[in-house]
């Protein structure tokens, strides 16, 4: 197994799952039902075994388990549960099987980590996610000027190639975001990685419907470009149709600020700020960073724009 995934609705995100654990089957046979006895024979190299789980998660069967599932809930009650319990078929039992059972123990914290590549590593926000990410184990590739050209779709394939996600966190005169943004999106697609997290402005929230922080004459003239190119981004990652998931994460328009990572905050995909019981939008840059990391691990905000602010 290289990743433990729950499911609590009909799942399609197959891509990064290649084991399921099911609480109780191994131990107990009064109170499932016929198809969950079944399933307790897929397991790895048996054949058949994959196509059978893939269909675990379909809607019927999800219907099935809140309609048909244990009716009797006495024999898988807690206060029972032994380890030497086991099924005439497909027995799993830990004493006899420990050397198959460790490894697959040993490799979930493992399946959880990833291998990130993140541009613009060498700035402020972009080495505040790459020190994020790796604080909670993953592999991070830091990218920047000297290693690739970000505008350049051949050498955003060689430079992501093997990763499962990359972190873009760009800044730069002519453009430089809006090409950036577009020649990720097809780099992406030719080096076979499908997840982009975007660090985007603020200034291309709205305070008023239609009404950008970024157009008002109050927005501050020195950080006006660099917002307008982070807005040209958004809208470039919006008309994209190809297979690249991406999330585009906006700060506070105005308080993103030094402070502590406090790992207390909210997040949600819309246009607005979000604000707090006075009515201020503000985020300290490690707490913003935790929150794209946070986007990375549970695949959250699919081709959507998000914003954090503290509650």
């Amino acid at each position: 197994m290289t990743t433990l995934a729950t499911c609590g609705s009909p799942c399609d995100t197959w891509s990064g799952v290649t084991g399921i654990v099911v609480q109780n089957a191994n131990a107990y046979v009064d109170g499932l039902s016929e198809p969950a006895r079944h399933m307790i024979a897929n397991r790895p190299g048996v054949p058949g075994a994959e196509d059978r789980v893939r269909e675990i998660p379909t809607l019927p069967v999800t219907r099935g388990q809140y309609e048909g599932g244990t009716a009797d809930t006495t024999p898988v009650d807690p206060s029972g549960w032994t380890l030497d319990q086991h099924f005439d078929t497909g027995h799993l039992a830990l004493e006899e099987n420990l050397p198959e059972i460790v490894p697959l123990i040993d490799g979930f914290p493992r399946a959880l980590h990833r291998k990130i590549a993140v541009i613009g590593a060498g700035g402020r926000l972009g080495g505040a996610i790459a020190r994020e990410a790796a604080d909670r184990g993953h592999q991070v590739t830091p990218l920047g000027r000297s290693t690739m050209d970000v505008t350049d779709p051949a050498s955003v394939t060689a430079a992501v190639a093997g990763h499962d996600a990359v972190v873009a966190s760009l800044k730069g005169p002519d453009g430089l975001v809006p090409r950036g943004a577009a020649a990720l999106l097809a780099g992406l697609t030719r080096a076979g990685v499908h997840r982009l997290v975007f660090v985007g402005g603020g200034g291309s929230l709205e305070y008023a419907p239609g009404q950008r922080y970024v157009d008002s004459p109050d927005f501050p003239a020195a950080y006006r470009q660099t917002a307008q190119d982070q807005a040209a981004a958004l809208e470039l990652l919006r008309a994209s149709s190809g297979p690249v998931s991406w999330t585009y994460a906006s700060p506070p328009p105005v308080h993103l600020v030094d402070g502590a990572r406090t790992g207390r905050y909210r997040t949600e995909a819309r246009d607005t700020p979000l604000t707090d019981a006075a009515g201020e939008s503000r985020i300290s840059i490690p707490d913003f960073a935790a929150a794209i990391v946070d986007t990375i691990e549970q695949r959250g905000y699919d081709r959507q724009r998000f914003t954090v602010a503290y509650a």
